[in-house]
């Protein structure tokens, strides 16, 4: 994360996340959502959550929210976004001027060439990537569920909040695609 104020900008934290599952290429999906889409979605959001939920448990700057001795933004950070009746809870929000770097490392198992040739291209497999990244943005992303758990810890409040992308590819022999992303 990288505060967005004029003056130095430095990187703040640096933590990992980790997705292993299918990550299909979509396309540009209108609305509504197609089901592979929202599916793919829900998977990555319901995959981070418990280990933003840790991170919130186990950071020393994070764990102190709700409480007299929380730092400055700690506590709006806390506050949950409502969206459609379900409570989540985003890392990087506007409000306190946060942004977010990714460094998202792909492990495929096919040729490491093929993801524009036979795969699918690699913007549309990673937009599904920024999307479970972030909070839903109305009941158009919603489909027929909600958050495996409430609240449903996000990175980002918002993917405009990514100001800075690395994609790296490698093989991987396993048959699903792993998905690390440094935040």
């Amino acid at each position: 994360m990288v505060p967005s104020s004029a003056g130095d900008v430095r990187r703040d934290e640096e933590f990992h996340l980790t997705f292993d599952g299918e990550l299909p290429s979509v396309g540009n999906a209108t609305r509504p959502l197609s089901a592979a889409k929202l599916s793919a979605i829900w998977g990555i959001r319901d995959s981070i959550s418990p280990q933003l939920r840790q991170l919130w448990a186990t950071h020393h700057r994070l764990r102190t929210a709700g409480t007299a001795a929380a730092p400055y933004g700690v506590v709006e950070l806390s506050e949950p976004i409502v969206s459609e009746g379900y409570q989540f809870v985003a890392l990087v929000r506007p409000t306190l001027r946060l942004m977010c770097e990714l460094d998202v490392r792909l492990l495929v198992n096919h040729e490491i060439g093929s993801v524009v040739t036979r795969t699918g291209d690699l913007d549309n497999r990673i937009k599904p990537l920024f999307d479970g990244l972030r909070a839903p943005n109305g009941a158009q992303e919603f489909g027929q569920r909600g958050p495996a758990e409430q609240p449903c810890y996000c990175l980002l409040e918002d993917d405009a909040l990514i100001t800075k992308v690395a994609v790296e590819m490698a093989r991987c022999l396993s048959s699903t695609l792993r998905i690390f992303a440094v935040g």
